[in-house]
């Protein structure tokens, strides 16, 4: 697995802190498929882990990486324009396609 990634799934918000940040979430390959951040990074996986609109994502997301941001929205539109095919959530606009 690549370094600073971690499994993605349920076990993975036991090891996070409820802080502002953007998450990118990764398949098996390692192609990022999904990005997001917000106010509290746990509480944005816990969205995506439960949302039935993201059942798509969970199917093939393995891993996950976390960087914590105080800065998370201007990072979170860079990333955006680094992987402009991959499905984002917006906090303050809910999920979509960029």
């Amino acid at each position: 697995m690549n370094e600073g990634w971690f499994a993605f799934g349920r076990n993975l918000l036991q090891a996070l802190v409820q802080k502002p940040g953007v998450y990118e979430v990764a398949d098996k390959e390692g192609k990022t498929i999904f990005i997001g951040g917000g106010k509290n990074v746990r509480s944005c996986l816990e969205r995506l882990l439960s949302d039935p609109d993201l059942c798509h994502v969970r199917q093939e997301a393995a891993m996950c990486h976390v960087e914590y941001r105080v800065d998370y929205q201007s990072h979170l539109q860079f990333k955006r324009m680094l992987f402009r095919d991959v499905f984002s959530y917006d906090p303050e606009g809910g999920a979509g396609e960029d």
